[in-house]
């Protein structure tokens, strides 16, 4: 009994308590929020992400029957255009340690009228990032109207000669047309 009397009893130490509950819920409050914004920025609006759909590809920059933009299942985005067998175009990746866009350039051929085999490369160095120090290569091929590029990739990265076995990797991305 006296055991719970000393529980209810007002302890000195209770505004002190307190006032480090309230200190420790507004850190987790703005904890919770900069992880929200986090999340929110590197998933960016799904149908038209970094606002890459306000500028429609006009049909001269398109001759491939493809240009636009393309989202993969990493959520990586990609914005090119294709004319005269060249394709331009800039890359956001959602992976790694690398930021913001970095230009790609490639070829692409069409073997019909409604399919594109294509091929680019992104070198990661730019404004934002600095150099990563590593390229890669995507091959590919877009069958009719299904809005899929199927490719496979080979991302090469500096590695001291001692670690030649450890500088590319390969793999493969499914992109979905997005606008």
């Amino acid at each position: 009994m006296l055991s719970m009397c000393r529980r209810n009893q007002r302890s000195p130490n209770t505004d002190i308590d307190r006032m480090r509950n309230d200190k420790m819920m507004s850190l987790l409050t703005c904890s919770i929020v900069l992880s929200i914004l986090t999340i929110t920025s590197a998933f960016p609006d799904q149908t038209n992400p970094f606002d890459l759909c306000d500028t429609p590809i006009p049909d001269d920059k398109n001759d491939c029957g493809i240009a636009g933009v393309w989202r993969n299942q990493l959520q990586s985005v990609m914005k090119f255009t294709c004319v005269a067998g060249h394709i331009e175009g800039q890359y956001y990746t959602a992976v790694g340690n690398a930021d913001g866009f970095y230009d790609f350039a490639g070829k692409f051929q069409m073997p019909d009228q409604n399919t594109t085999v294509l091929g680019w490369v992104v070198a990661f160095n730019n404004l934002l990032y600095g150099n990563s120090n590593s390229t890669t290569a995507w091959s590919g091929i877009h069958y009719g109207h299904e809005g899929i590029i199927h490719t496979h990739w080979l991302l090469t990265h500096y590695f001291p000669r001692a670690n030649l076995w450890r500088t590319t990797t390969m793999n493969h991305d499914d992109f979905n047309k997005v606008c």
